[in-house]
Formats: structure tokens, C-alpha cells, sequence
């Protein structure tokens, strides 16, 4: 409990502390806030020397009495202060402002960047395309080995050319889509291309023993692993 002594001085602290209209259990609860203890009757006392000493004003409305500092007594240097506050807050702001446009830029890109679930997606695809192009190699090595050899007429020789060219196209074309949009996201996330490969789980055909090159598809990926089969 705040001696009587005291008790004008903190309440003439906190009402220029707040400087705006309070009533006598607004001061006693906000003292206690603060950690000082003065009872309501003790408050509109000193309250009552203080208005007789012109440091605050009190006024009534209806069964509401209210008291505040007076505002002449309050110093022009605290208007000063104020404003070069408001001034450093304000050189600030481009800064601020700067920052928040920088952000916003950077998540927007992300944003922009295909998810891990669209990466897989296009993996899935690569590879499904890659594996039936195998398959039909396979059956055709495997037809000529086991059966009488075909001749193909010029035309179709040509189709089957042809059909090869823009399948092997394709597969190239998909393999250097997903590489550049993982270099993206490396770029995005600061992450070296094998690590992001080995976090996705991808497994390249180099991993497989399958050179790309042979089939005139070059795109160069990150060296597999040493020891990786």
C-alpha cells in the first residue's frame, strides 16, 4: 500500500501519464497495475488537492466525475519530442515499405513455381513414356531375334524413322521441362540440384544404366551417386 504521502505524486504521474479523463477507481485500478496500492477515497483526496492546486482539471457529467491534467501545464517539449519520433518513423517507411514489396515479390514467384506433387506428376509421365519406349525396343530386338527377319518397304522404314525421332524428341524435351523447373526450385530454395534429386526421389535413367545420349537425347543431370545402381 502506497503511503498518503505519496499518493499525490502517483496520481498526478498517472493522470499526465494517460492525459485523457478518468474517474477515481480508473486511477486507484490503474496505481495498482502499476504496482501501487491506493484506495479509491485516498485517490479522490489527493485528487481534490490537486485541482486546488490548478495541476489538474475535474468536470461532471450527470454522476460522472472526471479528472485530467491540465493541458498548459503539459511542455512544449513533449510536442517535440513527438514529432521527431513521428519523423524517424517516417524515414522509416520506404524502407519498410521496400522490404514489404521485396517479400511479397519473392513469395509471389513461388507461387508461380509447380508444386512437388505437379514435379511428380511430370516424373511419372517422363518415365511411363521413357518405359514404353523401352518396351517396344525390346519387342522389336526381340521379334527380329526370334522370328524371320522383316523387309521393311521404304515408306514404311521412313514412318518407322520418323516415329522414333519424335519419340526420342519428346523424351528429350520432358527431361530438359523437368530439369529447368527443378533448377528453378533450386534457385527458389537455395538447394544443390542432387540433393533436391535425391529429396524428390527421383531415379534418373542414368541411374538405371541407361544412357539418354544413345538415343540422341541430351540433357546433362546430376552425376548419380558412386555406387548407386
Amino acid at each position: 500500500r502506497a503511503a498518503e504521502s505519496d499518493a499525490g505524486a502517483l496520481v498526478a504521474a498517472h493522470l499526465l501519464a494517460r492525459n485523457k479523463p478518468l474517474n477515481s477507481q480508473m486511477i486507484s485500478d490503474g496505481l495498482l497495475g502499476d504496482g501501487h496500492k491506493v484506495s479509491k477515497p485516498l485517490v479522490e483526496k489527493q485528487l481534490a488537492t490537486l485541482v486546488e492546486a490548478g495541476t489538474i482539471s475535474a468536470g461532471e457529467w450527470g454522476k460522472a466525475k472526471l479528472w485530467w491534467p491540465n493541458q498548459e501545464r503539459i511542455s512544449a517539449t513533449d510536442d517535440d519530442e513527438i514529432d521527431a519520433k513521428i519523423a524517424a518513423l517516417q524515414a522509416r517507411l520506404p524502407a519498410i515499405k521496400a522490404a514489404g514489396l521485396a517479400k511479397a515479390k519473392e513469395v509471389g514467384e513461388r507461387s508461380r513455381l509447380p508444386s512437388f506433387t505437379l514435379l511428380g506428376e511430370h516424373l511419372a509421365d517422363e518415365e511411363r513414356a521413357c518405359e514404353a519406349l523401352r518396351t517396344r525396343i525390346a519387342a522389336r530386338e526381340e521379334k527380329e531375334k526370334s522370328g524371320p527377319n522383316k523387309s521393311f518397304t521404304p515408306a514404311e522404314a521412313k514412318k518407322i524413322r520418323s516415329q522414333h525421332e519424335k519419340l526420342t524428341k519428346e523424351w528429350g524435351r520432358r527431361k530438359l521441362m523437368l530439369r529447368e523447373k527443378l533448377q528453378e526450385y533450386c534457385e527458389a530454395s537455395g538447394k544443390k540440384m542432387p540433393a533436391l534429386v535425391e529429396e524428390i526421389g527421383i531415379e534418373l535413367d542414368e541411374d538405371l544404366g541407361v544412357d539418354p545420349t544413345q538415343f540422341g537425347v541430351k540433357c546433362k543431370w546430376p552425376q548419380p551417386k558412386p555406387g548407386k545402381k
